[in-house]
């Protein structure tokens, strides 16, 4: 049985509206990093809060389980990159930081409030 009766529909919409827009935005985006504009600021910064959120999810319907050791591990890796890009000369952003937290935290709430991770029992896995 899900968790409750929209996680489906949440996970499906998070695959096939969030994960999409997330690749139109990272490559339509301008780099005009100085422009303080919100339009500019969330669409630079959609694609890391999305892309952390996909893959988590991703993660708990491949194994069917998802727990807050997984979830630390995908944000501390993503944060890990943003800041190595001081390093690798590429495009830091602060912004980047705060929307990949952003993107793992409805799943933190999720896994600490519901039975959101736990594995699903096996007459539901097909």
């Amino acid at each position: 049985m899900p968790i409750c009766k929209y996680t489906e529909m949440i996970e499906r919409v998070i695959f096939f509206v969030g994960v999409p827009l997330g690749i139109i935005c990272q490559y339509a985006r301008t780099e005009r990093v100085a422009d303080n504009n919100i339009a500019v600021i969330v669409m630079g910064s959609y694609p890391s809060f999305i892309y952390v959120l996909g893959l988590l999810v991703l993660y708990r319907r491949a194994t069917f389980t998802l727990n807050m050791q997984h979830v630390a591990t995908l944000a501390g890796g993503a944060i890990t990159y943003e800041v190595s890009q001081l390093v690798i000369a590429g495009t830091f952003d602060y912004y980047d930081l705060i929307a990949i937290m952003l993107g793992a935290m409805p799943v933190v709430i999720a896994i600490h409030y519901s039975k959101y991770g736990h594995p699903a029992p096996i007459a539901t896995r097909i």
